[in-house]
């Protein structure tokens, strides 16, 4: 919900994009957290900037609407190399947090904008795997590495990155 156990607002996580996933997945990584060695050390409390705060008045840092707290989660998709499985995946990573609401590229405000991504449809799953897994597309062009997380995104397996395929595919 992008909240703290306080009830106040997180916006500068990426925790926004967490309300795709659902609810199974959402206990899943929190039980992966668990199971991770505590760390020793000081967290500086969080809060907003006054100038974070007025990238969010100037429409720089858009805040997504979050959730009702008793909206209900979505349920799981079954994984495989679908369009409904890609349609998750790419939600819950935020594709359009950079690439755009209907992934037609640039986000604005100080977020990265990224190309349009319906140039998949010209490629193969191979290619478009490729293309992720090693940060050159098939024409030879190199993903700019500052703006496409493409080290955690090349960590996708098969399945997750054809179903993100499968999905770009599903648009006109």
């Amino acid at each position: 919900e992008g909240t703290n156990r306080d009830g106040h607002l997180s916006p500068v996580m990426s925790a926004m994009d967490f309300r795709f996933a659902s609810t199974q997945d959402a206990h899943s990584i929190v039980a992966y957290l668990r199971s991770q060695p505590a760390v020793e050390n000081e967290t500086p409390d969080s809060s907003m900037t006054p100038l974070t705060l007025a990238f969010i008045a100037l429409g720089m840092f858009p805040l997504l609407d979050l959730p009702e707290a008793d909206e209900v989660a979505p349920a799981p998709v079954p994984v495989g190399p679908t369009a409904e499985y890609g349609e998750y995946i790419a939600n819950f990573l935020g594709c359009s947090g950079c690439h755009g609401e209907d992934l037609t590229g640039g986000a604005g405000g100080l977020s990265p904008k990224g190309p349009f991504l319906r140039v998949v449809k010209g490629w193969t799953v191979e290619q478009f795997t490729q293309t992720l897994r090693t940060g050159v597309n098939p024409t030879g062009r190199a993903l700019d590495e500052d703006e496409m997380p493409r080290k955690f995104i090349s960590r996708l397996d098969d399945d997750e990155l054809a179903g993100v395929y499968a999905y770009l595919l599903t648009f006109q």
